[in-house]
């Protein structure tokens, strides 16, 4: 134990001075064995007794190494050490070698704790990592998060001004609906005005192809008054005698033709290849209201003109024998016997 512990010191020395805390330890209790050594040396020389030792030892607190040194090697060589320098030597090189042995356990203690010491700060290190990993993942979870978030509200912005601009097309299609809806209407009434206009006058177009063919082929002084029931006929003023070149009917008010009283003449026709110009007297023309009966010339040379105008109007169906033609003319009270004056 003791050879062991020899050639061990100068390597336990080293470790010490490399460890601060355990060299200021060992440093301590190096001069507190040095002291009590030469202490009792000095004991031991004076030749003292247990005694006197004893006295010696009550200078030194309870506890400290120097107390505890000297009580061991009193238990250890008896009554007989006092008178033995060389024992006190051997006491002494056994608690050197006490205390490099408690030394050489503390280190290994130490070299213990430093594996575990170096486990605990790679543990630590591998921990920070680990946790600086899992916050920069977290940081990165959290950009990524704000990105999505921008890209969703600029995405709805997006969205929002597409929808602002499909209301302000439908407003658009609506604006064109409407004013479609408005041409139509418009387009409706013009429609509907031509109709009126062409019902009002489908059942007069023989009598208007008449009317204005008359005044082409310069109808007689004497036939005014079949001029004038037609332009009654047609709400056209007959006042004034029509020119043959640059005659313009003109319109008389609804009023004025919707009073007009409703008369209705008969007229009986030959065949267009009988009908011509002096040919012999014709039956005379009979009214509903029995008006006098028309001279036989008058009615002749009106049958004739309304013959030869049907055919150069190009109408479809021509007049043949025994063909009864029926005329509606408005006229008003004092019209009757101007508009027939001319065949009475």
């Amino acid at each position: 134990m003791h050879g062991e512990g020899k050639p061990a010191s100068p390597s336990v020395s080293k470790v010490l001075e490399s460890i601060p805390g355990v060299k200021a330890v060992y440093r301590t209790r190096e001069l507190e064995e040095q002291q009590a050594k030469r202490e009792g040396d000095c004991l031991i020389d004076k030749g003292s007794d247990s005694s006197s030792i004893n006295k010696q030892l009550s200078r030194f607190p309870r506890g400290t190494t120097f107390h505890r040194l000297i009580r061991i090697r009193l238990r250890l060589l008896g009554p007989g050490i006092y008178s033995s320098k060389q024992l006190v030597e051997r006491e002494l090189q056994l608690v050197e070698q006490h205390a490099e042995e408690r030394v050489e356990l503390e280190l290994q203690l130490v070299e213990q704790r430093v594996p575990r010491a170096e486990e605990r700060v790679e543990r630590d290190l591998e921990l920070v990592e680990q946790r600086a990993e899992e916050g920069a993942e977290r940081d990165l979870q959290v950009v990524e998060q704000d990105l999505q978030v921008v890209e969703q509200r600029e995405v709805r912005a997006e969205q929002r001004e597409v929808r602002a601009e499909q209301r302000e097309v439908r407003a658009e299609g609506r604006e064109v609906r409407e004013g479609r809806a408005e041409v139509r209407a418009e387009q409706l009434e013009v429609r509907e005005d031509q109709r009126e206009c062409i019902k009002r006058l489908h059942g007069h177009s023989a009598i208007g192809y008449t009317c204005v063919h008359v005044h082409k082929f310069k109808l007689r002084a004497e036939h005014l008054g079949l001029h004038k029931a037609m332009c009654v006929l047609l709400e056209w003023k007959s006042g004034v005698a029509p020119d043959v070149s640059t005659w313009v009917p003109e319109h008389i008010p609804c009023k004025e033709a919707m009073a007009q009283k409703e008369v209705i003449i008969l007229c009986r026709f030959l065949p267009s290849t009988d009908l011509v110009l002096g040919s012999p007297p014709l039956p005379p023309l009979t009214t509903t209201n029995q008006l006098p009966p028309l001279s036989a010339q008058t009615t002749s040379v009106a049958s004739a003109n309304y013959q030869v105008l049907k055919v150069l109007s190009r109408e479809v169906k021509r007049v043949t024998k025994e063909t009864n033609a029926a005329m509606r003319i408005n006229l008003d009270g004092s019209g009757i016997a101007d508009a027939l004056g001319s065949f009475c």
